[in-house]
């Protein structure tokens, strides 16, 4: 094993100062029925013309599987402002989330398309009408546009997973992002890296899981995109182009 991906010892700091800060709004949700199995955290609620950014990550929705939600930030402060976090399935998950972005002045949404995250995607466009979904535009490693259609959502993969780690990381160890959520923080203590033969690989540790890490991560890297300009904060009804970069 190569060890922890994030400083245990600032990661510490910011759990004792959550913990005198005040415990968020916390929300069961009714709309569906599944109050039990998860809800919905404020921290800060939403703000006039304020622009905001949700990752969404989606799972199974089973009892046995991973939890699935959607984590806003605050694009100019980056300060985590509200999380859906539980047991869903791909169309409560597409609905639940639907909902919390509306809220916050229809956020731009962007979806982890991998697995269950095509289902989503696909409940947010034909049943939902969700209308500020995040697109990728694919570009080849050299910077070249590729004559390919743009695509809906966040694909993960060997190329945009390290790029995700590495800006979530900076964000949190450089206080950049203005930390609220406590279970975050517990995902990024155990959240570890091992070498192999095809390169470093990050994950979970066994036991537990990274769902918190993953929709933080897509949002943060998202929102520095957007700081940079290569992207919209605003994408319908046209399509922003996306590179991979730095």
């Amino acid at each position: 094993s190569g060890g922890h991906v994030f400083d245990l010892w600032v990661l510490n700091d910011i759990k004792l100062s959550l913990l005198v800060s005040e415990p968020p709004g916390f929300r069961p949700i009714s709309k569906l029925g599944v109050g039990e199995r998860g809800g919905v955290s404020i921290w800060v609620p939403v703000k006039d013309r304020l622009q905001y950014v949700a990752g969404v990550d989606s799972s199974e929705g089973e009892t046995w599987s991973n939890p699935a939600g959607c984590g806003i930030l605050e694009i100019e402060s980056g300060e985590q402002v509200a999380a859906l976090h539980g047991i869903f399935s791909p169309k409560e998950l597409a609905e639940l989330s639907a909902d919390l972005c509306w809220e916050y002045n229809e956020t731009l949404m962007c979806v982890e398309r991998n697995n269950t995250g095509v289902a989503v995607l696909q409940w947010l466009t034909e049943s939902v009408a969700y209308p500020n979904l995040f697109w990728t535009y694919p570009f080849s490693g050299s910077g070249r546009k590729l004559q390919t259609s743009p695509k809906l959502g966040w694909s993960t993969n060997s190329q945009t997973k390290p790029l995700l780690v590495r800006d979530l990381v900076d964000g949190v160890q450089g206080s950049s992002m203005i930390v609220n959520d406590p279970d975050f923080v517990d995902e990024c203590m155990t959240f570890v890296k091992d070498r192999g033969r095809e390169g470093e690989a990050v994950h979970a540790q066994e036991g537990c899981t990274d769902d918190r890490v993953m929709y933080w991560g897509i949002a943060w890297r998202i929102r520095k995109l957007i700081l940079l300009g290569y992207v919209a904060a605003v994408q319908a009804p046209s399509v922003i182009e996306l590179g991979v970069r730095s």
